[in-house]
């Protein structure tokens, strides 16, 4: 039997297979917003850690981010919400996003975050190089007559200042026997216990002066030489707790 009309036919077909496939792909809501916190901005060569807020196993996570960089789960994972680069370049500047895909296949959530990736910054006081200044006089005042730089368990740096009758030391400590990367690094008591941290005092005497705690030292590397300095640091005075001891020191690797 011949078919009437069999371009009209032709017409109701695809707009019927259309009509499926809207509102197949429209069961699908509007993705919810999620945040992304970042530890930006990151020094070059240092660790970027990225967190999506929502954290649950019943999505696939998809991330995306500068420099090819991707991270596709095909399976269910407790920590997908949570990344990590371990030394980053300024390749690795710019937008990260991430996705999550539900049992059905639609995006639940999405959200994206910018990074900034930025060179070591450098101190901005004026001290000259291995030597130290203080309010106090005679406590963190010093000409640094001999300089180590070694790593054992701690990377340490010890500097002295050699006088009649004794000495003065100013002793930082690192995480880790590696030598401290360019950055900024905060004091934390006499050792640094965290990949941020920095052990900073002076021992003069039978005393010893810590630096207060959460205070920036910037490390710098020139010719391939550390460079150490702060600016206007508050340590504890136990000779005289009443009257408060600020330090400025510039210390080079020989």
């Amino acid at each position: 039997m011949k078919l009437l009309y069999p371009n009209r036919l032709l017409v109701f077909f695809s707009l019927s297979v259309l009509l499926v496939a809207c509102t197949k792909s429209s069961k699908c809501p509007d993705p919810l917003p999620l945040t992304i916190t970042q530890n930006g901005p990151v020094i070059v060569g240092w660790p970027l850690y990225l967190d999506a807020s929502v954290a649950s196993t019943g999505y696939l996570y998809k991330w995306d981010g500068p420099n090819g960089w991707k991270k596709h789960y095909e399976v269910y994972s407790s920590d997908a919400n949570e990344q990590y680069i371990p030394a980053v370049t300024m390749a690795e500047a710019g937008e990260y996003r991430v996705q999550l895909i539900d049992y059905e296949g639609c995006v639940a959530y999405e959200g994206s975050t910018v990074v900034e990736v930025i060179d070591a910054p450098t101190a901005n006081c004026n001290v000259a190089a291995n030597t130290s200044t203080s309010s106090v006089a005679g406590v963190g005042d010093y000409t640094f007559n001999y300089r180590s730089f070694s790593g054992s368990g701690n990377f340490y740096i010890a500097s002295g200042s050699q006088v009649v009758g004794g000495g003065h030391f100013m002793r930082f400590a690192f995480l880790g026997a590696e030598e401290p990367l360019p950055g900024i690094y905060y004091t934390d008591g006499y050792f640094g216990l965290e990949y941020d941290k920095v052990g900073l005092y002076i021992e003069t005497g039978t005393y010893q002066f810590v630096a207060n705690p959460n205070q920036p030292v910037y490390v710098t590397k020139v010719n391939g030489k550390l460079q150490l300095k702060f600016c206007s640091l508050l340590f504890n005075n136990p000779m005289n707790p009443s009257n408060p001891l600020t330090i400025s020191a510039s210390l080079n690797q020989p």
